[in-house]
């Protein structure tokens, strides 16, 4: 991870800082539900997942228990949460480099039941596939160059 990404993760993480705690655990229930969604929860995902939680008291036990459906639908609802809602389950869908057909299946199943707004949250698919993409090229140009 790069210095830049390192400070886009620091103010993403202090957008939901800022939170009330119910409002974050609704958000790591929901983002729980993404990392599962292809059935594959990697160590990459876990890592990930931790990296998101951590310095937020948050128990990964007690949020597997709340209801997706309740959770979702509550912070879609708020519109100042909204396109951190959209860009945290992106980065989920992301998060293992891989946005296969059963992560694609998941997301056109839960826009129109959750009546997201379908361009922002294409949008933010876009963005961090994008990013990911970005980054994977970076990647190689440094690797050839060494």
């Amino acid at each position: 991870m790069n210095i830049l990404e390192y400070f886009d993760d620091l103010i993403e993480k202090f957008k939901i800082g800022t939170w009330k705690e119910e409002d974050r655990k609704k958000l790591f229930r929901v983002l729980q539900e993404v990392y599962e969604v292809d059935d594959v929860y990697s160590e990459s995902e876990r890592k990930e997942f931790a990296n998101i939680v951590s310095g937020i008291d948050i128990d990964e036990t007690e949020i597997k228990h709340m209801d997706f459906q309740e959770s979702l639908h509550t912070l879609h609802s708020d519109e100042s949460k909204r396109d951190i809602l959209y860009f945290w389950i992106a980065t989920a869908l992301y998060s293992d480099d891989d946005f296969d057909d059963r992560e694609k299946i998941f997301v056109e199943k839960i826009i129109p039941k959750y009546e997201l707004d379908e361009a922002k949250f294409r949008a933010a698919l876009k963005d961090i596939r994008d990013k990911k993409t970005s980054d994977i090229l970076e990647s190689w140009l440094r690797d050839e160059e060494s």
